[in-house]
């Protein structure tokens, strides 16, 4: 029998009879294997190109952030924020392409034993005890935060013996269009005291930077343009580790705050552009 002549350009000889036929068939088979492998990596590939663009075009995550997280960029050293916003960038770039999913709330637990170690429903120290137990990743900021929240606590304590009553918590998202940004603002702890009064607590409980005066300022700015059915006197910033509080009493408005804010802002997106522009290429 004569080779056919495609197969024997292609090193193939002709089947020739029973199992040999069958087996004649596998140059066909693995055509189409390869075919299909080669449609599923393209399809790989333009999923990865299409993520990859959504990525590209999509919002900046610095455009929808948590009050705390912004000032905590906001105050950050050159080097820390670089690296900060790098940590930022590729996370967001693995969250789009499906490469990881979300590391969890780190502090959210941390905050609703506060809350009720405030209304009596729990002690700090055997809750913060227990969540150190069940995640070892908790050991080292826990403690501080546990420590300087107590300090503040109980300083406030002293003033009354009476309980203090939970109070509707407001929560909202504040739109600053000439920035293209949303603050969001959560977590307050809403109390009434003894005495009638009304005190909504924010926390920033970050270790680093501390929340300096000027962080404060702007802060309480934010939150009383975010907050406008809040009387401002009724406002407070803790910095949880270090058990301190920022009041308008204590740090007044200036009146230039919309512009200090918004030259932090801007610092900080055209920082962050730079560095996502360095991903791009």
């Amino acid at each position: 029998m004569l080779e056919d002549v495609g197969q024997r350009e292609r090193g193939l000889s002709a089947p020739k009879s029973g199992r040999s036929q069958a087996f004649g068939s596998l140059p066909i088979l693995r055509a189409h294997q390869a075919i299909k492998i080669m449609e599923s990596e393209s399809g790989r590939s333009e999923k990865l190109a299409g993520a990859a663009s959504i990525w590209h075009n999509r919002c900046m995550s610095i455009q929808v952030i948590n009050l705390r997280k912004l000032l905590k960029l906001m105050f950050l050293d050159s080097k820390a924020l670089t690296a900060a916003l790098r940590d930022d960038i590729r996370e967001e770039r693995d969250r789009d392409r499906g490469l990881v999913s979300g590391g969890g709330d780190f502090y959210g637990p941390f905050w609703r034993d506060a809350k009720d170690h405030v209304f009596a429903n729990g002690d700090l120290q055997s809750l913060t005890k227990d969540r150190i137990e069940s995640n070892d990743r908790r050991k080292n900021i826990y403690p501080e935060l546990e420590k300087g929240f107590l300090l503040w606590w109980n300083e406030r304590r002293r003033w009354t013996n009476a309980p203090f009553e939970p109070i509707d918590a407001p929560k909202t998202r504040y739109k600053i269009k000439d920035l293209d940004l949303t603050v969001k603002i959560d977590c307050v702890l809403a109390v009434q005291d003894g005495s009638g009064d009304d005190h909504y607590v924010y926390p920033y409980w970050f270790p680093e930077p501390p929340i300096g005066d000027e962080a404060g300022r702007l802060g309480l700015w934010v939150l009383c343009q975010a907050l406008p059915q809040v009387s401002p006197s009724e406002l407070r910033i803790l910095d949880v580790i270090r058990g301190r509080t920022m009041a308008l009493d204590r740090i007044p408005l200036k009146g230039d705050e919309i512009q200090t804010f918004s030259n932090h802002y801007r610092r900080i997106s055209q920082r962050r552009q730079q560095l996502r522009d360095e991903y791009d290429r």
